[in-house]
């Protein structure tokens, strides 16, 4: 039979001590790098989530800044259309007033900070279509009943202008949808060179 005295405990309690003595910076070590890391989990997802929160603000303004130019287009659009047609159809001054033209010239301009190239050139073709809107003269004597000034009014002017809009409305579309707003404008790159 193994026998243990007292001395024998004695030793295996200071080896066990001094062993312990010299894992102790290891684990002290340990426990701060997992602490630390924890720590910059924490920090990095609060970051990412501020990064998410920052984009989808910035996108929401971006929106609200698009959304409020393209109502003031709706609105200068309707206002020199209307302006325009009952100008012609009551034979009166075929020119379209200052204040109608700056409305959507300021739209315009508006636009220019806010959308992509294609959008600012189909704005300059809208806007053109409307100035001649705005500013007719047509051959048409004041015999003419108010049925055929509305026809030529229809097919010379305003359906050209009408079209245009259109077009603008469907090519604006993409950068109304809130949630595929790009905030930077979209990179062409040219094939095969």
């Amino acid at each position: 039979m193994i026998g243990f005295d007292s001395q024998t405990f004695i030793d295996i309690g200071t080896a066990c001590s001094s062993g312990m003595k010299d894992w102790a910076p290891v684990i002290a070590a340990t426990i701060t790098g997992l602490v630390t890391l924890g720590t910059a989990v924490v920090i990095a997802r609060i970051a990412h989530r501020q990064a998410e929160t920052a984009a989808n603000k910035l996108a929401l303004d971006l929106f609200e800044k698009r959304f409020a130019v393209w109502k003031a287009l709706e609105k200068a659009f309707g206002d020199v259309f209307d302006d325009a047609r009952s100008r012609y159809m009551s034979m009166t001054d075929r020119d379209i007033s200052a204040a109608l033209k700056e409305a959507w010239i300021e739209a315009e301009v508006d636009g220019h900070w806010l959308f992509g190239p294609e959008i600012v050139a189909q704005l300059r073709r809208v806007g053109v279509k409307l100035m001649r809107l705005g500013s007719i003269e047509l051959d048409l004597d004041d015999e003419a009943d108010i049925s055929e000034r509305f026809d030529r009014f229809d097919d010379r002017l305003a359906t050209p202008a009408a079209r245009e809009f259109a077009k603008l409305r469907t090519m604006i579309k993409p950068y109304m949808m809130l949630d595929k707003i790009a905030v930077a404008r979209p990179v062409k790159v040219e094939a095969g060179g």
